[in-house]
């Protein structure tokens, strides 16, 4: 469904403080608080966090069925097309894609994938050109899975499995799609790095481990594949593992594990994991004990907040972390260093980003909010990554 904008009346006292603090910040998206539960939010610098449910209804005057947009999971590199999880609503699917081009929006819920004997399906990732989604389907007892791409040109892919499994999903794509890294095999799990001339590609684990790996990110040309693997570092136990890093030359290599001041190292608890790669394939976002990021110069370096996502050069990073309030949003600059998003208006800070344009526009992510009676908080999640744009030392 495509509609043109109302004029834009509404801006908040947070919307004018941001906007100061943010001067050619342009937007961010990602979820925010609701009363009557989760909402997906889009930040920018003008008018500070918006609801993208009240925005598309009540702006673009888009009827989205009943539907509330709960989580805006992803964004592309230019900031115009985005992805996210709503409630069921009248057309009965829980995924949706939007496109804001100035006064323009388009907005469809992304319907069933058409596989015989595979009927639900759940997406992961957007490329970064907004074109190609990547996930898993499974059958109607949810036993076999199988990794699959989805594109308006292609339609639905199914990408194979590997080790006689009954595993695969995508976890990560390059820029435009064409090559897609994940998981996949059971009870041996190993990452993998599929392209359309290639196939599913085996990308082994590290030695002297338990025989797992997983793929967690790509870079936007897919030459370097990251993620994390046991390892005779990490041991046997499923619940440790060593952040790798991939590329054709190299193979896996592994990058150890945080040993900061004050956290524990590689003499302690060894564990470290990668999860976003910069556009260009130099930064690495990870998790050890505490927020870190790596990059080959460096190793890990601290950073103590939960970082999701980051631009292609890492000039910009948004992500969650907890500034007195409770865990909220913050975008991240190389210029500007750490602030947080706010909230939205009446809301509670209580707010997670995880997606940023590469001009810094729009994050997406997950958000955790409490219901209205005070019950158990909603989880839409995934554990964060942290990482960290590293500037040169003296």
């Amino acid at each position: 469904m495509t509609s043109s904008k109302a004029c834009m009346t509404w801006r908040s006292a947070c919307a004018a403080v941001c906007a100061a603090m943010f001067a050619g910040v342009s937007a961010l998206a990602g979820t925010g608080p609701r009363d009557e539960g989760p909402a997906a939010f889009i930040w920018d610098a003008d008018n500070g966090m918006r609801d993208l449910t009240d925005l598309l209804i009540d702006e673009y005057g888009i009827d989205l069925g009943g539907s509330i947009l709960a989580s805006a999971n992803g964004i592309s590199a230019d900031g115009r097309v985005m992805w996210g999880v709503k409630t069921l609503g009248t057309d009965n699917t829980r995924y949706w894609k939007l496109t804001l081009d100035g006064d323009t929006a388009e907005y469809r819920p992304l319907v069933e994938l058409p596989f015989s004997g595979f009927p639900n399906f759940t997406v992961n990732v957007m490329s970064r050109d907004g074109n190609v989604f990547g996930g898993r389907v499974a059958d109607t007892q949810g036993v076999a899975q199988e990794a699959f791409i989805w594109s308006e040109e292609t339609g639905a892919v199914r990408l194979g499995r590997l080790l006689d499994g009954l595993l695969s999903e995508v976890s990560a794509l390059s820029f435009d799609g064409s090559v897609a890294v994940g998981r996949a095999g059971t009870p041996q799990t190993h990452a993998f790095r599929w392209t359309q001339e290639t196939g599913m590609v085996d990308l082994g684990d590290l030695p002297g481990g338990a025989n797992f790996s997983w793929a967690r990110a790509v870079s936007n040309d897919g030459s370097v594949v990251v993620g994390d693997s046991s390892s005779a570092n990490s041991g046997t136990s499923l619940t440790r593992s060593e952040a790798f890093r991939w590329t054709q030359e190299t193979g896996m290599v592994g990058l150890g594990d945080p040993d900061f001041p004050g956290f524990p190292g590689p003499g302690d608890i060894f564990s470290s994991r990668a999860t976003v790669i910069s556009g260009d394939g130099r930064l690495i976002g990870g998790q050890g004990v505490g927020g870190s990021f790596y990059t080959e110069s460096e190793g890990w370096v601290p950073f103590g907040f939960g970082a999701n996502a980051i631009s292609f050069d890492g000039t910009y990073m948004v992500g969650t972390g907890n500034f007195g309030q409770g865990p909220e949003a913050f975008l991240w600059s190389e210029e500007q260093g750490i602030h947080p998003l706010g909230e939205l208006p009446g809301g509670q800070v209580w707010s997670e980003g995880l997606g940023v344009s590469d001009d810094g526009r729009i994050v997406v992510g997950t958000t955790q909010v409490p219901e209205p009676s005070g019950a158990a908080m909603l989880v839409f999640g995934i554990v964060a990554s942290a990482f960290h744009r590293v500037r040169s030392r003296p």
